[in-house]
């Protein structure tokens, strides 16, 4: 109490203080929260293709169990699969073992071999509204299937190769 004259509030340098501080706060966590999402997309990006290179192997493994190179056809957890030249999934009946990839055997295979799949469909039908990730043939290697999170606008990539049952996971 100054003069009997009673004060109430904040004094201007309180409010620039406590300003300056929430500001220095947003900028430190405001980033962090914003990455969440980027975050969450690449932990689901790894569990599919984790979940697809584990299905692969398991394919590749029973077809060399089943006699490798004289068997085309393999049954996995009771689903048929016609196997490449090479002993890797190619479809699960779509077309023959040629090796001669589609979009339309990348999605299924992308449907047929993982348990509980993240959806998927071809690239010129999906959005991120309607798929999580697009299926198509890479442009520069036909052998490769390519599946792009976030309905094909994603930065995740996921590339299955049926010649050499390699499957990785690239974040652009």
């Amino acid at each position: 109490m100054r003069n009997g004259l009673q004060t109430a509030g904040f004094s201007i340098l309180e409010l620039l203080i406590v300003i300056m501080l929430i500001s220095i706060l947003a900028v430190v966590v405001l980033p962090k929260i914003t990455n969440f999402d980027q975050q969450i997309q690449i932990s689901e990006a790894e569990k599919a293709a984790t979940s697809i290179g584990a299905a692969v192997n398991l394919a590749h493994s029973s077809w060399i169990a089943a006699g490798g190179v004289k068997v085309h056809n393999i049954k996995l957890d009771g689903r048929n699969l016609i196997m490449s030249k090479h002993g890797w999934p190619e479809s699960s009946g779509l077309q023959d073992g040629s090796g001669a990839m589609t979009a339309h055997k990348c999605l299924d295979i992308w449907n047929n071999l993982m348990e509980s799949p993240p959806s998927a469909n071809l690239a010129d039908k999906c959005d991120e509204q309607n798929c999580e990730f697009a299926v198509k043939v890479s442009e520069k290697n036909p052998s490769q299937c390519v599946y792009i999170d976030n309905g094909g606008k994603g930065f995740n990539v996921i590339v299955y190769d049926i010649s050499s049952g390699n499957v990785t996971l690239t974040s652009e």
